[in-house]
């Protein structure tokens, strides 16, 4: 019981933070705020609308907004889980997939820099 209460704190933490980022954009009139200060878009900019296309049955949508949404949230669901799947799955293994979610999501933000012509 007291680990299922830890574990509804930190989904709650994560989903507040979430709200008081959105609330922040909200007020600010902005999209992403990276993109409010340094013009040039996030490794995560697209992924809400993507989600939502995902959601929709919009493949050309989610992948026209940011095709790592989905490498994304698993890399985050592994991190926040990891000792809750360490029992059932070696914590190396956990490591060494987040560590390849994250160059992936890295190389397509790459890619997406190089095709949208912004100086690397």
């Amino acid at each position: 019981m007291k680990k299922a209460k830890k574990l509804i704190i930190v989904h709650a933490g994560v989903v507040l933070v979430f709200v008081a980022y959105y609330a922040l954009l909200y007020l600010l009139d902005a999209t992403c705020l990276i993109r409010e200060i340094t013009s040039h878009p996030c490794p995560t900019c697209g992924m809400t609308r993507a989600f939502l296309s995902l959601l929709r049955f919009d493949l050309e949508g989610y992948f026209y907004y940011n095709p790592a949404t989905i490498a994304c949230v698993v890399a985050i669901l592994l991190g926040a889980h990891k000792k809750l799947i360490s029992g059932r799955v070696s914590s190396r293994v956990v490591d060494y997939s987040i560590i390849a979610l994250t160059l992936g999501i890295l190389t397509v933000y790459i890619v997406r820099l190089m095709a949208s012509g912004l100086p690397q």
